[in-house]
C-alpha cells in the first residue's frame, strides 16, 4: 500500500470470481486483495475472460474510454 502506483494484470477464465470480489466486493480479510480498493493509484488490466463477472464492466469500459488525456497511461 506504500507503492506510488500498483499495476494488477489478470488473464484467463480461472480468475473472474477473484477479480469481481477484489474490485467490487467489500473490503474484507476473506479477500486480502480487496484492500487495493483503498489505494489512490492502481491500474487494473484484464482480458474479457477475467472481467466476465464484473457487474460494472460496462461502466469501467465507458470511464476508461472517456478519461481526460492527462489521465491516460
Amino acid at each position: 500500500m506504500e507503492a506510488r502506483r500498483i499495476v494488477l494484470m489478470a488473464t484467463g477464465e480461472q480468475k473472474p470470481e477473484t477479480i469481481a470480489w477484489l474490485a467490487e466486493g467489500p473490503i474484507s480479510a476473506m479477500c486480502p486483495g480487496s484492500i487495493l480498493q483503498l489505494h489512490p493509484n492502481i491500474v487494473v488490466i484484464l482480458d474479457e475472460a477475467a472481467a466476465s463477472q464484473l457487474a460494472l464492466a460496462a461502466y469501467y469500459r465507458y470511464t476508461y474510454e472517456n478519461k481526460p488525456a492527462w489521465q491516460r497511461l
